[in-house]
């Protein structure tokens, strides 16, 4: 790419001399500052770029670290941003929202969540789902009711049975637990 030269094994933007800013002047497959323009035989891009025939060319977009596929001519992502997927193509596409990283599913051709923020839990589809009010993790419960049971609840809160959280009775109570042996009148 114009704009760029090697020095200590580094592509850098050209500067022009006197002005001290971006002259675009260097061609692409010479190094600068040498008497005979060396050719430049060997070059690391910065994050964000690939090497492509002695030129450091841009990632895709949501990309952070990339090569250059000299079969299709593209550069492919090797690493994509946060809350991002690679796909079998090298692209980055987004997690499902609720989701800090997923994966690439090849059979569904979608992202499929690995982990949820708090106070959310993963599906057997790859989705989120919330967890019950007052609670403060929970588990996805892959029985007959495919729901999302508490496994901590808030403090003063308990458990039910069903793996959903109800509160303390009383005021001066820190902390109880649900018997399930007691009758209820």
């Amino acid at each position: 790419m114009d704009g760029y030269y090697l020095s200590n094994d580094r592509c850098h933007e050209c500067y022009d001399i006197d002005n001290k800013i971006p002259s675009g002047k260097c061609k692409k497959s010479y190094c600068p500052g040498t008497n005979n323009h060396d050719k430049i035989s060997k070059c690391k891009c910065n994050d964000g770029y690939a090497l492509a025939y002695h030129t450091c060319i841009s990632c895709p977009s949501n990309c952070q670290k990339c090569y250059y596929d000299s079969y299709t001519y593209k550069t492919k992502c090797s690493k994509c941003d946060i809350r991002r997927a690679i796909t079998a193509q090298g692209e980055c596409i987004s997690c499902p929202i609720y989701c800090y990283s997923c994966d690439y599913d090849e059979n569904t051709k979608s992202a499929k969540c690995k982990n949820c923020y708090d106070y959310y839990v993963i599906t057997d589809q790859g989705t989120f789902m919330s967890c019950p009010d007052k609670c403060n993790s929970c588990y996805y419960d892959r029985s007959n009711t495919q729901s999302a049971k508490c496994n901590k609840c808030y403090n003063r809160y308990v458990i039910k049975d069903q793996g959903t959280c109800i509160a303390c009775p009383g005021s001066p109570c820190s902390s109880c637990y649900y018997d399930t042996n007691a009758k209820s009148n």
